[in-house]
């Protein structure tokens, strides 16, 4: 075993998960806009974009990685807003 930092891989995302998970909110806009509800929504976040490369131990001769999804620059983005 061996110290080093470690190196990011980066994650691949589901287009299925995602393509299913938008036409879930297409409809549930659909039945509000349909029955003339009001929708509110107001939400503050601080969202880390970013793993934390560090160190840790591994295997000797090879690359310790790490799991990463984002290729931001900047690894953090803070959000507040209020939508009707």
């Amino acid at each position: 075993m061996s110290w080093k930092k470690a190196r990011k891989l980066l994650n691949k995302a589901n287009t299925k998960k995602r393509a299913e998970f938008l036409e879930t909110l297409v409809e549930l806009f659909d039945k509000a806009l349909q029955l003339g509800d009001l929708l509110i929504y107001i939400d503050e976040a601080h969202i880390h974009l970013d793993t934390d490369e560090g160190y840790g131990w591994s295997i000797k001769g090879e690359r310790f990685w790490v799991s990463s999804s984002s290729v931001s620059p900047n690894p953090e983005k803070s959000a507040l807003g209020t939508y009707q």
